[in-house]
C-alpha cells in the first residue's frame, strides 16, 4: 500500500470496499449519483449504501462541530 492510507490504519468497507480508517466517529459508503461542476469545484451526488462507526461506543470522544460560524461541542 503506497500514498496517505499506508500512513493510518484502515479497514475496507462491507459495501463499495472503501477506505474506513480505524476508530472514526462516523462514516458512509455512497454510490454516484451524478456529478455537477459548480464553479472550481465538483459536486457530486450519491446515495448511502451504508453507514456505521469505527469506534466503540466507550471510544466516542465528544464530537467538535462547525455551527452558527463558531465551533462548538455537542452536549447530551
Amino acid at each position: 500500500m503506497h500514498g496517505l492510507l499506508a500512513q493510518v490504519p484502515f479497514r475496507r468497507g462491507p459495501a463499495t470496499g472503501s477506505a474506513i480508517i480505524d476508530g472514526c466517529l462516523a462514516y458512509f459508503e455512497l454510490r454516484t449519483v451524478s456529478v455537477h461542476a459548480a464553479a472550481t469545484h465538483l459536486l457530486v451526488v450519491g446515495n448511502v449504501v451504508a453507514m456505521g462507526s469505527g469506534a466503540e461506543p466507550s471510544e466516542v470522544p465528544d464530537p467538535l462541530v462547525h455551527f452558527g460560524s463558531e465551533f462548538r461541542r455537542l452536549a447530551p
